[in-house]
């Protein structure tokens, strides 16, 4: 397996980091407005996945992915902010 650079793997960790904020409130949305209970739940399934990949991962490499935490809090905003907009633009918030 080719090793990644600094470069590479700080891209990687902000990439995912937003990428799995956004997703979590996706899953959100898209859990809001089903009657399926597995998109309900959504939300929990991914919010897992990212919590026990991030710390097998950390335990694989043997350090800490402070960077993809990181903008996983900053996807998380966006992802809220996001989340807010559509809302209030749709209506849906103040029903």
């Amino acid at each position: 397996m080719k090793k990644l650079t600094e470069k590479q793997l700080n891209f990687w960790q902000i990439f995912l980091g937003i990428a799995a904020g956004i997703g979590i409130w996706l899953a959100i949305y898209f859990g809001s407005e089903s009657d399926n209970i597995l998109l309900q739940y959504l939300f929990v399934i991914i919010f897992a996945v990212i919590i026990f990949g991030q710390r097998k991962i950390e335990r694989t490499l043997d350090m800490r992915l402070t960077l993809f935490t990181k903008f996983w809090l900053i996807g998380l905003i966006i992802g809220l902010g996001l989340f807010i907009l559509v809302g209030a633009l749709t209506g849906r918030m103040f029903n």
